[in-house]
């Protein structure tokens, strides 16, 4: 069962972004509604990973409002959909790949400054490295080699960061730091949860280059 919702979540990997270039929000030269993302991830604390995705806003509302001293402040929410894939590795046990897609809910101020809300689901592929034991359905324990497992991982993560597209020089990019809670499910009969962190950069794509590479017969 967790095999084929590892295949699913790879199939939205690559559906994702093209349900973000519909008319809902029309692409203009001045927002980069599309971003690539790439992230340093350390699962438990301590375990090294990396992962890369795209994530494209959905809808946006601008608040706008003059202050006493004539400046303009301005406050933008948003809904993104994002797809990402990625690894980790227990420098010792095993190896992790990773494939995820999600919601996120996303404040800027006005310089750019960020927070961030998003909910995942995904699957997730753990190969066990040399010698390990496994139980069959007889109840019988073997010795096997390079044994691998699924599990079915909802993750919980908040954000900060800053958008540089909304900043007094705007540029194409933008950094975040996320915090997040994952859990592994079914995982010997029960699940288990665990901390991560991670941080990186996003960068814009040009939208209209985005836009007629998908539209490419």
């Amino acid at each position: 069962m967790i095999r084929y919702l590892f295949l699913t979540a790879c199939l939205l990997f690559g559906l994702v972004p093209a349900y973000g270039q519909t008319d809902a929000l029309p692409p203009t030269a001045e927002t980069g509604t599309t971003a690539l993302r790439i992230s340093y991830e350390g699962q438990s604390g301590y375990l090294p990973g990396l992962t890369l995705g795209i994530e494209q806003e959905l809808r946006r509302h601008v608040r706008k409002k003059v202050k006493r001293n004539g400046k303009l402040k301005e406050r933008r929410r948003m809904w993104l959909g994002s797809v990402e894939a990625g690894y980790w590795l227990h420098p010792q046990r095993y190896t992790a790949t990773h494939v995820r897609s999600g919601i996120m809910w996303r404040k800027v101020r006005t310089r750019g400054r960020k927070i961030e809300v998003g909910l995942s689901l995904g699957a997730i592929r753990r190969e066990n490295w040399g010698r390990t034991y496994r139980v069959t359905a007889d109840g019988d324990v073997r010795r096997t080699y390079a044994d691998h497992r699924y599990y079915f991982m909802p993750n919980f993560e908040l954000g900060i960061g800053r958008d540089y597209l909304y900043a007094k020089k705007p540029r194409r990019f933008s950094w975040h730091v996320r915090p997040n809670l994952s859990v592994y499910m079914p995982f010997n009969a029960t699940f288990v949860p665990t901390m991560g962190i991670r941080w990186g950069i996003a960068v814009y794509l040009p939208d209209r280059t985005f836009r007629s590479f998908l539209n490419k017969p």
